[in-house]
């Protein structure tokens, strides 16, 4: 296949760039390159150039930024037959703690082309996150090019997608990452190849912070390397807020059992933007207002048998939160 044809960048652009007045967080952007931003040379290496470091096994020079003959550049892996390497990897640091800094949502997007081997030895692409405390990898999706498909792993474990990628030309590729609830997803071509999977195995101790990405091949034969290679085109990195969560509200108590003829039930709300009020519902009856907001309280009147209790909380933007079940049965 032929990887010439430039994305259109307005298909790249995943998150804009809002504001959460929670906290006053706001988005950052971490990094972005189209490559046709960097001084071009005849066979410049990838590797050094704006902040980017390159590791191979053997010191080939395998990682490139090519003139696209589109009026653009592209940073390149793969294709140099036979040079005996068995990992061959370009990455670029960030050392971001997006919990900390307030920023737990991070997007890495990208344009990836990918070739097919015509040598009979097809190689694997990886695109690699690590933690920046210990360098361990907390996850990375691979692009198997003997079978099509596209892999995942937490770090630990590899799982087959079942999904394939675009066979020809250059597709948009967003990992969507959030650090504070340790979960992932991936979007290739505009469609959702995961969503809510584990970031790094809980079990691995690891730090959850971004240390680099890195784009990895990994040739099946060190010594017959395929010809196949990896085109990589419009990469940015951003570290958003949690924008428009709802508020959440927990009930101390949800099952009880009394005998007498009254209850106070309590809980606590939490909300990035403030808890307006807490509201519950007895029976069939209208949803009133419990006393105090991020811990409250209400009494219930309660009937023979079981009574059920419906407790939701608003926050200060109007927005509600899942309804909680409490359960009381009186004797």
């Amino acid at each position: 296949m032929k990887l010439y044809q430039k994305p259109r960048l307005q298909s790249l652009i995943v998150f804009a760039l809002l504001f959460s007045w929670a906290k006053g967080a706001r988005a950052v952007d971490l990094y972005s390159t189209d490559f046709s931003s960097l001084p071009f040379v005849e066979n410049m290496e990838w590797a050094g150039r704006d902040g980017w470091f390159g590791l191979n096994t053997n010191n080939a020079n395998d990682d490139f930024v090519v003139d696209n003959s589109m009026g653009g550049l592209t940073g390149f892996l793969g294709y140099d037959n036979g040079t005996n390497e068995t990992l061959i990897s370009v990455f670029r640091n960030f050392f971001y703690d997006p919990v900390a800094e307030g920023n737990p949502i991070v997007t890495i997007s990208t344009s990836l082309g990918i070739s097919e081997s015509t040598t009979g030895s097809s190689d694997t692409f990886q695109l690699v996150i690590y933690n920046g405390t210990s360098s361990e990898i907390l996850g990375y999706i691979s692009f198997d090019t003997a079978t099509g498909k596209i892999l995942r792993s937490d770090g630990t474990s590899i799982v087959d997608t079942t999904v394939s990628y675009p066979s020809s030309g250059y597709f948009p590729v967003v990992i969507t990452i959030d650090f504070a609830m340790n979960v992932w997803s991936l979007k290739v071509n505009g469609g959702s190849v995961f969503t809510g999977e584990t970031f790094s195995d809980p079990g691995n101790g690891y730090d959850l912070n971004l240390g680099s990405t890195d784009f990895r091949w990994i040739p099946t034969v060190p010594t017959a390397s395929g010809d196949n290679f990896l085109g990589v085109d419009n990469f940015a990195v951003a570290a958003n807020p949690v924008f428009n969560a709802p508020p959440r509200v927990k009930v101390k108590k949800k099952t009880q059992t009394t005998s007498r003829s009254r209850t106070m039930i309590r809980g606590t709300a939490t909300d990035d933007s403030g808890i307006s009020k807490v509201e519950y519902k007895a029976q069939r009856g209208r949803y009133k207002k419990a006393r105090g907001t991020s811990r409250w309280r209400f009494p219930v009147k309660l009937k023979s048998g079981t009574n059920r209790i419906l407790v939701r909380a608003v926050d200060s933007a109007g927005k509600r939160s899942k309804v909680v079940r409490v359960k009381v049965k009186r004797k």
